[in-house]
């Protein structure tokens, strides 16, 4: 989707996007290390050496 582009579509696709995402068709891609607050640190210096494949995960 492009903003202002074709504009008209856009509910449709939010539709079918929705329903992919529901359906388990469309999943987040997570780094294998995952960190505690007290290592918010450590997950940023991840997300910057570039070595995370995926999205860093900080649990609480």
């Amino acid at each position: 989707m492009l903003h202002n582009f074709k504009r008209e579509k856009h509910g449709e696709i939010l539709r079918n996007l929705s329903q992919i995402v529901e359906s388990g068709g469309l999943r987040p891609v997570l780094d294998e290390e995952k960190y505690s607050l007290e290592q918010v640190a450590q997950a940023y210096a991840r997300l910057e050496s570039r070595q995370a494949i995926g999205k860093v995960v900080v649990e609480n």
